[in-house]
């Protein structure tokens, strides 16, 4: 079965879960609202990295991802989702610079599967049709 992996924001959480979707925390810590309690810290960035300029920050966190086996982190989230879809949260707004697109970049360019944003709630209703909203921060 392939699994199915969106990004979106912890604004969004409560609608994606009643949707169907299983909402997993890459942030340094959860919103303190965040209830789905699914988190994977290996992919959150470093507290210095929360005051750095975006073209500072993309580099710092390819070296993250560089140090990550991305097998695994595709296991896990196979894993945390239970078949599901599932959502990769952090706490930017859709359309904001963020990690969680850094992600999707990353997973998109290994394993050529589509990771779309689903920011606007109506695309919730019909993820089939969600369009990645963020461009490439690559």
């Amino acid at each position: 079965m392939k699994q199915v992996i969106y990004t979106g924001n912890f604004a969004n959480e409560k609608k994606y879960v009643a949707n169907g979707f299983t909402c997993i925390s890459i942030a340094l810590k959860p919103s303190r609202f965040f209830v789905s309690r699914n988190f994977m810290p290996e992919l959150a960035p470093t507290y210095d990295m929360l005051s750095i300029s975006d073209e500072a920050y993309v580099p710092k966190y390819a070296e993250i991802l560089k140090k990550i086996n991305p097998e695994e982190i595709l296991n896990k989230i196979s894993i945390l989702s239970k078949g599901k879809p599932a959502v990769l949260m952090c706490f930017e707004k859709e359309g904001d610079f963020c990690h969680r697109r850094l992600v999707a970049e990353w997973l998109q360019n290994l394993y050529k599967i589509e990771v779309k944003e689903l920011g606007r709630m109506e695309q919730v209703k019909n993820p089939k049709k969600a369009d990645a909203i963020q461009g490439s921060l690559l």
